[in-house]
């Protein structure tokens, strides 16, 4: 009896046990999320900063630069 490349029975392996696949890769998101939050709500990770999405403004529209007159 031949044997069967390896690549080809992890393939046959993978696509007989495609849903258990998919769902242990969802548990295994929530796991590390809700350990990431966990920690960060110990205090062990520290939280990232907020980004900005829109630049903070020194001027508004319509107004004189500081020291020049146009």
């Amino acid at each position: 009896m031949p044997q069967i490349p390896f690549q080809t029975r992890m393939w046959d392996r993978f696509q007989s046990h495609k849903r258990d696949v998919f769902f242990a890769c969802v548990a295994a998101c929530a796991l590390c999320l809700t350990a990431r939050a966990e920690m960060m709500r110990h205090g062990v990770w520290r939280p990232e900063p907020p980004i900005e999405t829109h630049p903070k403004v020194s001027r508004q529209f319509g107004h004189k630069k500081d020291g020049l007159s146009t």
